[in-house]
């Protein structure tokens, strides 16, 4: 941060303070810097001030922008009928990243080997409900079967994802998804890969363990 205050300065033609300084302030307002708790799209990550992307990735990176716009457009667009048509649903889902059991960091527990914990949740849009499926790695993966399983649920609505391969975007969900529409009161089933609400959920859940104790997957 403290380079891009060089740079703003050095456009402006003010003369910067020192680094010191800028820390000092920083502390007297009370302002922190953190990292988005959401996912960021790692393969699209574009910096202007790297000389080989000012060229050779920029074109990508707006064509990128423009449908990371649209899917945006169309996730808010479903959301928005989802609210006014009572036979349309709008759901998203996401795999949360790995939770441990147990979760607190005594010296006999630290360096043992923990349970691996999955959580799936589903995000339904109208109704701003949060769904968890919480299963152990001695019951199942975290691969696209599970999570064809547990999509099967919700087999009338309309599902938006991100762009993960191994869980969402595959032939395994895609055929459940096929076997969903041969069902009579299914008409029609469309899959969109974008950024989900889950990630607040995600987030919301991490925030949660750092004041409780986990000894057991039911905590």
């Amino acid at each position: 941060m403290y380079l891009l205050y060089l740079e703003f300065c050095d456009d402006k033609k003010i003369k910067p303070v020192s680094q010191t300084l800028y820390r000092e302030n920083l502390i007297l307002k009370n302002i922190v810097f953190y990292q988005p708790r959401r996912d960021r799209c790692w393969r699209y990550e574009y910096d202007p001030r790297r000389p080989q992307d000012q060229a050779a990735k920029l074109e990508e990176y707006q064509l990128y922008r423009k449908r990371k716009d649209a899917a945006n457009s169309a996730k808010k667009e479903n959301g928005e009928r989802a609210k006014n048509d009572k036979i349309f649903v709008s759901v998203n889902f996401d795999l949360e990243t790995v939770l441990y059991c147990p979760l607190f960091f005594a010296k006999p527990i630290f360096y043992k080997r923990k349970l691996a914990i999955y959580n799936f949740t589903i995000y339904e849009v109208a109704t701003k409900q949060g769904h968890c499926f919480l299963w152990d790695e001695t019951s199942g993966k975290r691969k696209a079967n599970e999570i064809a399983t547990r999509l099967s649920i919700f087999i009338d609505n309309l599902a938006a994802s991100d762009n993960c391969p191994g869980q969402n975007k595959n032939s395994i969900v895609a055929s459940m998804l096929s076997y969903c529409l041969s069902k009579s009161t299914l008409k029609s089933v469309e899959g969109k890969f974008l950024e989900v609400q889950c990630d607040s959920m995600h987030a919301t859940i991490k925030t949660a363990f750092k004041n409780v104790k986990i000894t057991l997957p039911s905590d």
